[in-house]
């Protein structure tokens, strides 16, 4: 099946052809005549909120494993070396609930590239003599990161959230979620998980090249095809991320390295629906100005802050954490309470002030501005993030939906801005001096 209704910029030179492949595999093609490189990335609607509780991190264990030996190709380091020897490049992350898988090469060997690939997915052996050597992979990984403040502060996250909620689990996995268990190796584990939750109608796959779209069609057909495609898409998530004590709370956060900072954060729903007005990211503009009148203006002129930034925090299927940090001086680090209630005079000034409509269509023309006059990007670069958009856009929308930005509705700028209140609050202090009573789990982290 094919769709032809993409929107793309008038100025972009690139050709585009959209598939449905039999199995249910949705396939972006891309000719791009100029590319240096041809590139593929596949991206499946499964992350770490699928582990089994007693399997944490079996979605990152499974993406390592992917790469060490399939079917048609069952040397486990065959893809790295093939890509590595024609100039191109690879990698892949598992995040909360996708995981993403990515290479590029030279035009003239994509197709012996992309057969490796699609065979990675398609027939993935999970040789036992590499099980053991990936799990310690993994351990070092972890290892690693566990003095990374950005880490700890995330598992501190986790822990203070809705336990039934899939965010809570640990995401990376070690040596110790990843054992073995009695009467099931790990193994068996990630071998059932594989059977259990990839499929082919949860895959979204981008191709880019010089090649003609005929030609990148075939080769999608050919390869793709034996994708297992035996589950049906995904169930929504209905677990609420927080409960009612765990919102109007303050975290204290010790960090490993010396800082000092304010994260004021605000629980959401899914704000994907939404995404055609683009309305949080203008409230975040709205709060992160740093203009004469602006609300980081006033707090320097108090030397209470050195930095501001508003509307980044956590976001999945169910949920948008809408933070504002501050990056603290010694006087704010004293006064944080201080910073708190000016960042709630500021909400209360844009509550009971109309919608700024012309600030409004300001952005939406230098948006529409960034579309329109096209930037080239590289076919690994287009081929990343046109599969991760294929997950979130409709069709039309692949191209053009992280541009799309038209007037909200009425009322729903004001319906954004009531979850902006006390009781639906999070304040995490992050200093060395503030009073802590417990360690967060598998980090030996104070909070």
């Amino acid at each position: 099946m094919q769709h032809a209704n993409l929107i793309k910029s008038p100025n972009d030179p690139k050709q585009y052809q959209y598939l449905m492949l039999a199995n249910g595999l949705a396939v972006l093609l891309v000719h791009q005549a100029d590319s240096e490189k041809s590139a593929a990335a596949l991206t499946i609607n499964v992350g770490h909120f699928d582990d089994p509780a007693e399997r944490e991190g079996l979605a990152h264990f499974l993406e390592h494993m992917l790469f060490l030996g399939s079917q048609n190709y069952p040397d486990a380091g065959d893809f790295q070396h093939f890509i590595s020897e024609h100039g191109g490049s690879h990698n892949a992350w598992t995040g909360t609930e996708h995981s993403h898988f990515y290479f590029d090469i030279e035009h003239h060997s994509f197709n012996g590239g992309l057969a490796r690939f699609a065979d990675m997915f398609s027939a993935p052996l999970f040789t036992a003599s590499y099980v053991e050597k990936e799990r310690q992979s993994i351990e070092a990984e972890f290892s690693m990161k566990l003095k990374d403040d950005s880490r700890r502060i995330y598992q501190v996250h986790k822990e203070s959230i809705n336990p039934a909620h899939p965010f809570a689990k640990f995401s990376v996995g070690n040596a110790q979620t990843l054992a073995d268990l009695p009467n099931d190796s790990l193994q068996q584990a990630v071998s059932r998980f594989y059977q259990e939750h990839y499929s082919a109608s949860r895959m979204t796959l981008c191709l880019v090249g010089n090649q003609p779209l005929a030609e990148l069609a075939q080769l999608a057909t050919d390869l793709f095809s034996d994708l297992p495609k035996h589950l049906p898409a995904k169930p929504a998530l209905s677990v609420p991320l927080y409960l009612p004590e765990q919102q109007g709370i303050q975290l204290n956060i010790k960090p490993h390295k010396s800082s000092s900072r304010l994260v004021v954060s605000f629980a959401m729903p899914d704000i994907h629906p939404w995404y055609p007005y683009k309305l949080v990211s203008f409230i975040a503009h709205l709060l992160g100005d740093e203009g004469e009148h602006s609300l980081l203006a006033y707090l320097k002129s108090r030397e209470l802050v050195n930095q501001l930034s508003a509307g980044g925090g956590i976001d999945g299927s169910n949920y948008k954490d809408f933070t504002v940090a501050f990056e603290l001086t010694a006087s704010g680090r004293a006064h944080y309470r201080d910073i708190v209630a000016a960042l709630f005079s500021k909400l209360r000034l844009l509550a009971d002030t109309p919608f700024p409509t012309s600030l409004f269509l300001e952005r939406q023309r230098l948006l529409n501005w960034s579309f329109q006059f096209y930037e080239p990007t590289t076919a690994l670069q287009t081929a990343t993030d046109l599969s991760l958009n294929m997950q979130h856009y409709p069709v039309a929308d692949i191209l053009f939906g992280d541009y799309r930005m038209e007037l909200p509705p009425e009322g729903l700028y004001q319906q954004l801005l009531s979850y902006f209140h006390s009781d639906n609050m999070r304040l995490m202090l992050i200093a060395d001096d503030v009073p802590t009573n417990r360690e967060a789990r598998l980090v030996s982290y104070p909070l």
